[in-house]
């Protein structure tokens, strides 16, 4: 079982730590959840298992989710959001063509979304698996959507073209 105490009811509550290095306070049992999501082939896996732990122990989360503020979960989630965004941009080679203040602002967009999202799910129950949305999210960040858009939009136009006299 993963760091934590047993409450009154039987139930396991997750336990908080605070890594030296860290500013922010972390779940323990995430850690080695997160770890390997260091690289752009892991990430929707990593942020799929984390979706699921947090869903198996829902009563915790939906109540650490509402609690804001320095050290609060969702301040975890963003910093991790934050990270794991940035990370991802400098392995795509971001760095050769963003500036710094580019990749910052970037970052932090696309952050605030993925904790909103869970949040979302988590003020909702987090009844919903959350695998579909975590795919949804992958192909997101990875451009499939917009490429897609981007090719319907130019077959309409090719279409559209041919049409007219």
């Amino acid at each position: 079982m993963p760091a934590g105490k047993i409450d009154r009811d039987g139930k396991h509550r997750p336990a908080l730590v605070q890594p030296a290095a860290q500013g922010t306070a972390y779940l323990a049992e995430h850690i080695p959840i997160i770890a390997p999501c260091r690289s752009a082939g892991n990430w929707a896996n990593t942020l799929l298992a984390l979706c699921e732990y947090t869903q198996e122990h829902r009563d915790f989360y939906i109540q650490a989710l509402q609690i804001q503020g320095q050290n609060s979960f969702s301040e975890c989630l963003m910093d991790f959001h934050v990270n794991l965004v940035h990370d991802l941009l400098v392995e795509a080679k971001g760095d050769q063509v963003l500036t710094p203040k580019q990749i910052h602002v970037i970052s932090h967009f696309y952050a605030f979304g993925l904790t909103g999202v869970i949040s979302n799910w988590a003020k909702n129950g987090m009844k919903a698996q959350p695998e579909p949305v975590i795919r949804m999210l992958e192909k997101l960040l990875s451009g499939e959507i917009f490429d897609q858009m981007l090719a319907a939009q130019n077959g309409q136009l090719a279409d559209k073209a041919t049409e007219e006299p």
